[in-house]
């Protein structure tokens, strides 16, 4: 286990799951690729039971899938799924708006803010995505639903690794950033019908530009961790 790691009261399993989470969220685990426990024991410096539990629990979630003949792998969505992924995160965030408060005070902006300044700064994709998901769950927690936000940053967490096909997709920062621009206009200026249709308009957006660049990748991303011909 890597140092430090061991917080507070968790349990190993917890532990290992959220690391293993935090491997496929950042892309150190791809779509398709296998997850072997041995391989994974050893990755975190822990015995085979809390890996496998983890993986269960991951599961679960939709991050790892169990296919016939080749065990557990990093879940790799069809477009099917992410287009239904995506329509359920529309309407919980359309849910979520409609419990803040307008208009904002630039107080309670000052979260949105800093992320967004972040952002803007940045063409480094990797980075975006890391503000751009602040910017996101900072907006829905000011509607002080909690439960409803954590339901929200699991199906963004299931999205991760298709995220970054479009935050390196040539000029989609600076048009993101651009769309960021106008939901802060719509909260200080306490434009609800704005919010709702921005945050709308910009996930849609976003499915179709993931799901048309994806195409054929969806396939590469099966059989990049594919096992060799003589099954070794």
């Amino acid at each position: 286990m890597r140092p430090g790691v061991y917080e507070g009261f968790r349990t190993i399993r917890e532990i290992v799951q959220r690391q293993l989470t935090d491997d496929i969220h950042s892309g150190r685990l791809l779509p398709g690729e296998k997850l072997r426990e041995a391989d994974l024991a050893e990755r975190y410096g822990v015995s085979r039971g809390p890996v496998r539990e983890a993986v269960r629990a991951l599961e679960g979630h939709g991050l790892v899938s169990v296919q016939p003949n080749r065990g557990a792998v990093v879940t790799v969505l069809s477009g099917d799924e992410l287009e239904e992924i995506y329509d359920i995160l529309v309407q919980l965030e359309r849910l979520s708006l409609s419990q803040i408060a307008l208009p904002v005070s630039r107080a309670r902006l000052a979260p949105l803010k800093r992320s967004f300044e972040l952002m803007d700064r940045t063409a480094d994709a990797e980075t975006w995505l890391m503000h751009n998901d602040e910017f996101h769950l900072a907006l829905l927690r000011l509607g002080g639903r909690e439960r409803l936000c954590s339901l929200i940053a699991e199906l963004l967490g299931s999205l991760r690794s298709y995220a970054r096909v479009y935050a390196r997709l040539e000029g989609r920062l600076a048009e993101a950033n651009a769309e960021h621009r106008r939901v802060l206009d719509a909260l200080a200026g306490g434009d609800r019908k704005a919010l709702r249709a921005l945050t709308r308009q910009h996930r849609l957006r976003a499915k179709a530009i993931i799901a048309g660049a994806l195409g054929d990748r969806r396939t590469q991303l099966r059989s990049r961790a594919a096992p060799p011909a003589d099954g070794a």
